[in-house]
């Protein structure tokens, strides 16, 4: 009798979180949608770098406007401006401004919410949900663009109560952790410094 009621109990349990994924995984294309109409944000993300020899952690800072294009900061070194296809560096260690295609960049854009969206276009980009801990994530898996074999394939992590990312992970060829990337702080429709946003 206690072993039927065990067998009940462990059977509901698996049932609610199955049934919990599955109401999650309708509403996926939902929390997909809500983070395309992001007018505006800031956050801050804290990034850490495998090398195997040795690791390495940044700091920065992102601002982003639908209209006005985006800004990542790496710290107090240099400054990204993102704006059509070009980006306008202020590089802070050398004094020095300059501007380069969009497509030489094979890392930092893709920790922007409008281009992790863009990669969903790949047909073997993945959603899924996964309920850790009692709580429900989107799970995205992206294929990264580019010849960079330490660069191969990204997960996305969102917070389904909140619909705002929460982890970034990038995977080399061989499927090693190259760079994790976590969003310490993620403000949907802040009001943004248009002035910031300056060639």
């Amino acid at each position: 009798m206690k072993r039927k009621s065990y067998l009940l109990v462990v059977i509901i349990g698996i049932a609610i979180i199955l049934s919990s994924c599955n109401l999650k995984q309708k509403s996926e294309k939902n929390i997909i949608k809500d983070l395309s109409k992001l007018k505006t944000y800031e956050a801050k993300l804290n990034v850490t770098f495998n090398n195997f020899r040795e690791e390495r952690e940044e700091n920065w800072t992102q601002i982003y406007s639908k209209d006005l294009g985006y800004i990542i900061k790496l710290g107090e070194d240099r400054t990204y401006f993102y704006k059509d296809d070009n980006i306008y560096v202020t590089d802070n260690i050398a004094n020095k401004k300059y501007v380069l295609e969009k497509e030489f960049d094979e890392l930092y854009k893709y920790t922007v919410v409008e281009e992790v969206l863009k990669l969903l276009n790949n047909p073997d980009s993945k959603i899924s949900c996964k309920n850790i801990e009692g709580k429900n994530y989107t799970i995205v898996e992206l294929v990264i663009p580019g010849s960079n074999r330490n660069l191969v394939r990204g997960e996305v992590i969102i917070d389904n109560s909140t619909a705002k990312l929460d982890k970034f992970t990038i995977y080399d060829l061989k499927g090693d952790e190259r760079v994790k990337i976590l969003y310490t702080e993620f403000l949907k429709n802040k009001e943004v410094d248009k002035y910031l946003f300056q060639e």
